[in-house]
């Protein structure tokens, strides 16, 4: 870390996990291509989350997918160890469709 630039602007390195939370507005190719960029930049672990359906996406640079419902359990795995929860906690402050 001692060799990155502070004023460079932006992190070198991909974080270990990011979470893109569509919008009703969200075109779903727009969010396919997001996905793609994540990877194809390094993110070892991406959450998509849909409000519209309470569901999360779980996408791995391995190339595995997991597509969790409200009474399943996500956890953060090697980028949060100690994170789990339930998907419905996502949604706590939304009413269900």
């Amino acid at each position: 870390m001692a060799r990155i630039d502070p004023d460079e602007g932006f992190m070198p390195i991909p974080p270990d996990l990011a979470v893109e939370v569509v919008s009703p507005s969200d075109l779903a190719y727009d969010v396919a291509n997001k996905l793609e960029e994540y990877l194809k930049n390094g993110f070892p672990l991406i959450w998509i989350v849909y409000p519209s359906t309470r569901t999360v996406s779980i996408h791995r640079a391995d190339g595995t997918v997991s597509l969790l419902h409200e009474d399943d359990e996500i956890s953060g795995e090697s980028a949060l160890p100690e994170f789990k929860c339930k998907v419905a906690d996502f949604f706590a402050s939304t009413a269900k469709p």
